[in-house]
């Protein structure tokens, strides 16, 4: 899978460590909150319990953010599922159109995203935390 990073020069808040989904490589980047990471997922899923046991990408967040939003954007219908602290375990799918988010208040702590897509084959998504 390949991973593109683009980062901004502004303060760092945020550290992502990415690990490609049944790889052993990872990396760690500090980067401030205006990121966007880009792959390839294979779909079929028909909802977030089908999706991979393992993370498409970890977040690590070394602050609380009162107003930040993870999105994914690609073909056909992606899903988003996001495990974090205090038991947080959402999940959003893409019924129509090839987008879907999760703004809100994202507390200190490390986020495992999981992605895939409803749709059967493989798909390029495009991954946002701003």
């Amino acid at each position: 899978m390949k991973t593109n990073i683009r980062w901004f020069a502004i303060p760092t808040a945020l550290v992502l460590a990415l690990s490609a989904v049944g790889a052993v490589r990872s990396q760690s980047v500090s980067v401030a909150p205006f990121q966007s990471l880009g792959g390839t997922v294979n779909g079929g899923q028909k909802n977030c319990d089908q999706l991979s046991g393992s993370a498409t990408h970890v977040v690590k967040l070394n602050q609380d953010f009162p107003n930040l939003r993870f999105s994914v954007s690609g073909s056909g219908k992606p899903i988003m599922k996001v495990v974090g602290p205090d038991g947080l375990n959402e999940c959003v799918m893409a019924y129509s159109g090839g987008q879907v988010s999760m703004p809100g208040y994202w507390k200190e702590g490390s986020y495992s995203v999981f992605l895939g897509n409803l749709v059967a084959g493989s798909h390029n998504y495009n991954l946002s935390v701003k």
